[in-house]
């Protein structure tokens, strides 16, 4: 029996569905894409897989065959974007979690909100949707959910919900309803361009996660005073304004900043402690950097992965032993060559990124190049000196070529 799953069928026609209707691979025809099919002669088993199926634009979908279905995946994954869900009736054990209802009309809600899977209705996406008649139970999982444009959404459902928030996007929403408890999950919320937000409310959360990856883009943070204990790595300020800088200078949380997206921000009221997790941070176009205390930082991890993208690192000194592996220094200027040439760690330079880098004051010599990123065509150790002018010196450890460089 041959495996159809994952099939895009996208505007197709003459369909051979007597014979897709009767295989019974076990993967059935989950991840299958209908995009502007006529699905009128489609007839799943009743214990097909059908998770993952792309509806968008799909007309005469088999509806009862559909609300038949049995099978332990349910609709998990589901794309009924721009679809009319009339006549949709999932089975109350049915898993419908992660369904995208982008500009979705006629839900069932009284189905939905009776549904019992253990997923809930986690990393759902409800843009455009009018949420009126929906109203989760306070144990459904509700995390990771889409609102971006979404109208009529139940908060007094959501603000007794006890499964948290944890990376919901509130895009464009208008928060001032909202009411998350104290020791509500909120870490990785989305609020670009969202109003209202219940600052208080957050300020006060204790929750083990804080405010882990959040995406504060464009939003102005002059009433956000985060604990010193609480977790702030990974947030993307880009575009923020008023940002609390003395409460995060004073932030003593073991992920310190890593992963922290500061891009196009002035950050010279920014003063990481000696010890605070730096690596992975996203400067690209940040002025400003506190070279001082940056230089000073002890961090096992170092610089590691750290994003200079357009940045001018002429006060930057790491020391011998930070670890430098991973940089990405594209169209970077005044790197200092001379700190970089005597680094020690034992990373090296692996999967660094020297795109549109002029490289001639780099020796490399002794140190793990893997995965890095050089200048187009250079592929051995002959073009990597035809390509930067600089003769490897005797003993030069060359690592992993099956990677052509410049791609």
């Amino acid at each position: 029996m041959k495996r159809i799953e994952g099939i895009t069928y996208t505007d197709a026609k003459n369909i051979p569905w007597a014979a897709l209707n009767a295989n019974a691979h076990a993967a059935g025809f989950a991840s299958s894409n209908f995009t502007g099919v006529d699905l009128a002669a489609w007839n799943p088993g009743t214990t097909s897989r059908i998770d993952g199926v792309n509806y968008s634009g799909a007309s005469n979908i088999p509806w009862t065959a559909l609300n038949a279905n049995t099978h332990v995946r349910g609709f998990y994954s589901s794309n009924f974007a721009g679809v009319d869900l009339a006549n949709w009736n999932p089975r109350t054990e049915s898993r419908i979690d992660s369904i995208n209802y982008t500009n979705a009309v006629n839900l069932p809600w009284a189905a939905l909100n009776e549904n019992t899977h253990i997923s809930g209705f986690q990393s759902s996406n409800f843009t455009g949707v009018n949420l009126a008649g929906w109203d989760p139970r306070a144990t459904t999982p509700i995390f990771g959910i889409y609102y971006t444009n979404a109208t009529g959404i139940p908060w007094d459902a959501l603000n007794v919900n006890a499964r948290g928030f944890a990376s919901v996007n509130f895009t464009g929403v208008n928060l001032s309803e909202w009411n998350p408890g104290a020791t509500t999950a909120i870490a990785g919320v989305n609020y670009t361009n969202t109003s209202g937000i219940p600052w208080a409310e957050l300020n006060a959360n204790t929750y083990a996660t804080g405010f882990i990856i959040s995406d504060f883009t464009g939003v102005n943070l002059a009433d956000w005073s985060p604990g010193a204990t609480v977790a702030v790595a990974g947030i993307n300020f880009s575009k923020a304004t008023n940002i609390p800088w003395s409460a995060l200078n004073a932030n003593t949380h073991a992920n310190g900043f890593e992963y922290t997206n500061f891009t196009g921000l002035d950050l010279e009221a920014w003063s990481p402690g000696s010890t605070s997790r730096i690596s992975n941070i996203n400067y690209t176009n940040a002025t400003n950097l506190p070279w001082g205390a940056l230089n000073a930082n002890t961090q096992a991890s170092g610089f590691a992965s750290s994003n200079f993208t357009g940045v001018n690192l002429t006060c930057w000194n790491p020391t011998a032993t930070s670890r430098i592996d991973g940089v990405n220094y594209t169209n970077a200027t005044e790197i200092p060559w001379a700190a970089i040439n005597s680094n020690t760690a034992a990373q090296g330079f692996q999967e660094s990124n020297f795109t549109g880098v002029d490289l001639t004051g780099f020796n490399p010599s002794g140190k793990s190049m893997g995965r890095a990123i050089m200048p187009k065509g250079a592929n051995n150790k002959t073009d990597f000196q035809e390509a930067i002018g600089l003769v490897p010196a005797k003993g030069t450890t060359w690592v992993d070529f099956s990677f052509p460089w410049g791609r």
